[in-house]
């Protein structure tokens, strides 16, 4: 159990440096090619978009069952981000059968509950992102 709390204190110590201090982020190339009216994409803030809780693969068809995607995995509780993935199909098409992200949080989840720690892991969208990435 200590190993775990150390494990997610530590990253959450990092998340929230870059979030904190704007020197410190990364400099990172962008994804998509992106005209001057989708640059927010490239300043997507996982932690303020809405939050689903992480079965949301089995709510009914939403507005954007069939857009492209960028899909994060947060645990609530620090917030920690724990997973960044991509789809070219909704979120309700791509998470049928078995998938590396579901298996990811049940794993997360199920150790939280063998060492009774506080586990709320969240999901949240960026819809409508460009299918074609840069080279």
């Amino acid at each position: 159990m200590w190993v775990l709390e150390q494990w997610k204190n530590k990253i959450f110590q990092h998340q929230q440096q870059v979030i904190i201090e704007p020197l410190s982020k990364p400099q990172q190339l962008t994804l998509f090619d992106l005209d001057s009216h989708s640059t927010q994409l490239n300043n997507i803030n996982p932690f303020s978009l809405i939050l689903h809780n992480s079965e949301f693969y089995e709510y009914k068809p939403q507005e954007h069952d069939d857009s492209n995607c960028i899909y994060f995995v947060i645990e609530n509780n620090l917030p920690l981000l724990l997973y960044i993935g991509e789809s070219k199909h909704s979120p309700k098409k791509c998470w049928k059968g078995a998938h590396d992200c579901k298996n990811y949080i049940f794993n997360y989840i199920e150790l939280h509950r063998k060492y009774e720690m506080k586990v709320a892991v969240m999901s949240a969208f960026c819809f409508n992102v460009p299918t074609e990435k840069k080279s």
